[in-house]
């Protein structure tokens, strides 16, 4: 977890919602069940029983019913930080 600001991004998840401002406008949209904590490392492929493999979210356990910005702001908040890890600047990421 100290490490890198991504890998603490990974880590607390609860500190990412306790800090999320208590009126957004991410607030506004429609409500789904949402990964909840959705950031790069929680896509992965698996093979189905059908022998076809597939590419998705692999990390339920955080899932809440809330609306659908939540994992898109989470998501991209991973993305700006696995940048910074990796020193790309944040056009690139």
């Amino acid at each position: 977890m100290t490490q890198n600001p991504f890998a603490f991004l990974r880590a607390t998840c609860h500190l990412f919602y306790e800090d999320w401002p208590a009126f957004s406008p991410f607030d506004e949209a429609p409500p789904v069940w949402i990964c909840g904590d959705l950031h790069l490392q929680n896509f992965g492929s698996y093979r189905g029983d059908n022998r076809f493999v597939y590419f998705g979210i692999n990390d339920f356990d955080e899932s809440v019913l809330a609306p659908c910005t939540w994992d898109l702001a989470r998501l991209l908040v991973s993305i700006l930080l696995a940048g910074h890890t990796l020193r790309m600047k944040p056009c690139n990421a």
